[in-house]
């Protein structure tokens, strides 16, 4: 989820928008981060396990990493 939301928010020079589409909320203080996962008090698809528990490093395909519980989806 965090990545689509970066490719969301990258301008294209074929659209022409005002405004470009943010990730909702507050970058959390890099001293104080949330327990679970850094991105679940901003992803629209945090579960409980999103706010308990931070995801391991795991490999989705070859090259591609991820670190989320709901990569999958």
């Amino acid at each position: 989820p965090y990545t689509i939301g970066l490719l969301r928010s990258t301008p294209k020079l074929e659209e022409n928008r005002d405004r470009l589409q943010e990730i909702k909320g507050v970058v959390p203080n890099p001293f104080d981060v949330a327990r679970g996962c850094a991105f679940h008090p901003r992803c629209d698809r945090a579960t409980d396990d999103c706010r308990q528990i931070q995801p391991e490093l795991r490999e989705m395909n070859s090259g591609h990493w991820v670190q989320c519980w709901n990569a999958e989806k």
